[in-house]
């Protein structure tokens, strides 16, 4: 697979520098244009990568040959440049780490680990251990993202002394790219908060994402709390849990980050049982980080949580099993609920009723008699 070269850009004093050193340059008089470019560009990316940079773009990278490269080149096509670009190879079985090398021997801002496969979080956090840059941002292998994105964000974090902007996505096809628009940062519309829990809910009007890929925030944020390892759904604790440590939030609801929708990804695999205990794992480890913060926790416990158990819901009805395989799930999701229950965490606001009417009956109903609610739940889930 040819990839093609990133091509930095050429204003008009690097012309003016191409010029001179063809003209007054002893190793390059009479040298032709291309070659004098390539020792400009070469000395400009290796100064660019000796200075820290301002953010650390990290990839997990994991089998993904079809789309790698359009993901590295909308990273490489930023308007803004002080950049690295942390690429995580766990452990890929495919062309992905020809790619890789492929683009790191272009662009000296590129810079590649490679690691066992363990999975997007451990990869995750490798990416953080070795970040260098003031803020972090996460890109999955088969996305995108806008030219702007990395602008914007330093712009507005900049501006206002910031430690976590959220911003918005856009669901695409494969291989379909983002539009191409161009934003004023004069004219930017943006919400700020230092309490930024009311924003998780999504129903609010600024309200920020949860999942990892729609924010961008400080990497010491991130050292300290890193993602866990082992589970999936796993952007929903780490993002609820760095809230904790944070003073300002920016909100935007520009769509900058493109989702592709694709077959095979993890985020369209079918729910199992034990894609429910990971949910659990998750909600209980924003309890046990929130637990003295009684005041926060009640607010994340009326947005977050009913986020977290409609989507549980839904997917087990739109998961196409049968009866028996469903009543298995939902014996996983009423441990789930009987535990949440115990600890005081099932409360019906931030439910709408009739879901909350549906948690409390599932409750009700012995373990053997699951499959008798099948016809119930599927009119409350979708």
């Amino acid at each position: 697979m040819l990839v093609k070269r990133h091509e930095l850009p050429l204003p008009c004093k690097l012309m003016r520098a191409l010029t001179w050193c063809r003209i007054r340059h002893p190793l390059l008089q009479g040298a032709s244009q291309a070659f004098c470019l390539k020792k400009i560009r070469d000395i400009l990316s290796s100064s660019m990568a000796s200075c820290k940079p301002d953010f650390s773009l990290i990839i997990p990278v994991y089998n993904v040959e079809e789309y790698l490269p359009e993901c590295l080149d909308s990273v490489l096509a930023q308007t803004f440049g002080n950049f690295e670009l942390l690429a995580v190879d766990d452990g890929s079985t495919d062309n992905s780490p020809a790619i890789l090398e492929q683009y790191a021997a272009q662009d000296a801002r590129i810079r590649l680990l490679q690691q066992e496969n363990a999975g997007p979080s451990a990869a995750r956090n490798a990416g953080v251990a070795a970040a260098r840059g003031e803020y972090c941002l996460f890109v999955d292998s088969d996305d995108v993202v806008h030219p702007q994105l990395l602008e914007i964000c330093h712009h507005l974090l900049t501006k206002h002394g910031a430690d976590f902007i959220g911003f918005n996505y856009m669901p695409i096809a494969p291989h379909e790219g983002l539009p191409n628009c161009h934003y004023e940062l004069s004219s930017l519309r943006y919400h700020l908060s230092r309490n930024p829990y009311p924003l998780l809910s999504q129903r609010h009007r600024h309200r920020i994402s949860l999942m990892t890929h729609d924010t961008c925030y400080r990497t010491s944020l991130a050292k300290k709390h890193p993602f866990i390892e082992g589970i999936i759904y796993e952007d929903y604790p780490h993002t609820v849990c760095l809230l904790r440590d944070v003073n300002l939030v920016i909100s935007t609801q520009y769509r900058l980050y493109g989702y592709t929708r694709r077959p095979g990804s993890l985020m369209h695999k079918r729910i199992t049982a034990d894609s429910i205990a990971d949910y659990r794992y998750g909600l209980l480890s924003i309890f046990a980080a929130y637990w003295y913060k009684l005041r926060d926790f009640r607010i994340i416990n009326r947005t977050v949580y009913p986020e977290y158990l409609k989507q549980i819901g839904n997917a087990i009805f739109r998961s196409g099993a049968g009866d028996g395989e469903k009543a298995g799930m939902l014996s996983e999701f009423r441990d789930l609920l009987l535990e949440l229950d115990r600890f005081g965490l099932l409360h019906w606001r931030g439910h709408k009723l009739r879901r909350y009417f549906a948690y409390r009956k599932l409750l009700r109903t012995e373990r053997a008699a699951l499959r008798s609610l099948i016809p119930y739940l599927s009119k409350v889930f979708h």
